[in-house]
């Protein structure tokens, strides 16, 4: 598709087709079929509001919790690495060298800990739980991003409904005016023949 090709409404509204991992279950949810108000359907928009917050909301906090808890394996991970096993390899590399009867020197420990084969899989599991991380951060976004459009579709909400209410007051007035000047319109007709 060209740049200067426009989109179809359907074509806009397909990256709103949202993957959602809650704790128990995984499920694709079209966010745009929970954002629509439709005019014809507005007291079912507004009793089923704050469900709809409920739920987005809902599954962005256990998105968040998804996050930290990746955090913290990452963190362990990492520590792990800095702490642990860089101390055992340091033994291990220094051993090794000297039964090779080579002269051990900082740089050759160091080289041999990042090149022995635990350091790499070790490092290995670390970039993996990091992308892991990466994906539910994203995944983290747009659920709050799919809360904050609940909060949208609320603000709406009140302005729809704000905006009917007005109208139907002037609805009112406008009746009640007409009605006013039927009466006031006879009354001056009455005055004029009772003359």
């Amino acid at each position: 598709m060209k740049t200067t090709d426009k989109l179809t409404m359907d074509e806009r509204f397909s990256v709103l087709n949202i993957e959602v991992k809650t704790q128990s279950s995984t499920h694709q949810i079209n966010l745009g079929d929970d954002l629509l108000i439709e005019p014809e359907h507005l007291n079912d928009a507004f009793i089923e509001q704050p469900a709809k917050f409920a739920y987005w909301s809902t599954v962005a906090l256990q998105a968040k919790s998804l996050v930290d808890k990746k955090k913290l394996e990452v963190d362990k991970q990492e520590d792990y690495l800095k702490k642990n096993l860089i101390g055992e390899l340091d033994g291990e590399v220094r051993k090794e060298l000297e039964l090779n009867g080579e002269k051990i020197t900082e740089a050759k420990v160091t080289n041999g800990i990042y090149t022995h084969e635990r350091y790499q899989e070790e490092q290995a599991k670390y970039y993996q739980l990091k992308e892991e991380l990466l994906e539910l951060q994203n995944k983290f976004a747009i659920l709050d991003m799919a809360k904050e459009s609940m909060n949208q579709r609320k603000d709406m909400l009140i302005s729809l409904g704000a905006q009917l209410r007005m109208e139907g007051n002037n609805a009112d007035l406008t009746i009640k005016a007409e009605a006013a000047k039927k009466v006031i319109g006879a009354n001056k007709r009455t005055a004029i023949k009772s003359k």
